[in-house]
């Protein structure tokens, strides 16, 4: 009705003795407020337009993250390139299959076996997100794509896209981000995607080539190495 007032969220913040994971208003102001957050924390979460308050000789160390959004418009179902196919992932059985996959396709990253589980345990999970892509020839997983819905926000995002190395270059990462995409497409009013802004592999190129927007940077910046 009209007459409701329409609630705005001006000012978000979620810490713990460690830690300060969130920092964020809507005026993109820095207060003393932040400065108050700050204090004892040994890794924060801080926005661009905040980064300039944060004290250099406590917190020297910084690791920049990009977040972008697609705005749900609507997807053609996507095509592979010739010889894969999607697969959806068993998370009955697949479990210790993905924490393997997920390790081979990073140098420092991986997970164990109940870590991934975990994720299944989550209110965000939805199996129908977790797919595989599959040599047809070798039936060998070669791909795989893990999102989320938020079904309180309505908010769809994509958690991991990896490839095997071996198989990299040849359109499986587009592949697997616009098959999530169409099937979030009717249940998801956006969807969102963040990731290190200095990956080598660039992976903002990929999610900006899949129709994603957004300029916002966000920066875990600590005492020691993040």
């Amino acid at each position: 009705a009209s007459d409701v007032y329409k609630r705005q969220v001006t000012h978000l913040a979620l810490w713990d003795d460690q830690r300060l994971l969130v920092y964020w208003n809507r005026e993109r102001s820095c207060t003393d407020h932040l400065l108050h957050h700050l204090e004892g924390v040994r890794l924060a979460l801080i926005h661009q337009d905040f980064l300039h308050a944060v004290p250099d000789t406590r917190f020297p160390h910084r690791q920049a993250y990009f977040r972008l959004v697609h705005q749900g418009d609507s997807q053609a179902k996507p095509s592979l390139p010739q010889g894969f196919h999607v697969a959806p992932v068993d998370v009955t059985q697949d479990i210790p299959g993905v924490a393997e996959f997920i390790g081979k396709c990073y140098a420092q990253l991986h997970p164990s076996a109940d870590a991934v589980r975990g994720w299944t345990e989550h209110t965000v999970f939805d199996a129908a997100l977790w797919v595989w892509i599959v040599e047809t020839q070798t039936g060998l997983p070669v791909g795989l794509g893990i999102a989320e819905i938020d079904r309180n926000s309505a908010e769809g995002s994509l958690e991991w896209i990896q490839v095997l190395p071996a198989y990299r270059g040849r359109g499986l990462g587009k592949a697997l981000v616009n098959e999530l995409l169409f099937r979030l497409q009717d249940r998801a009013a956006f969807t969102t995607v963040a990731g290190e802004a200095n990956n080598p592999f660039n992976p903002e190129a990929l999610y900006r080539s899949c129709g994603f927007t957004g300029s916002d940077l966000w920066w875990a910046v600590s005492d020691k190495s993040i």
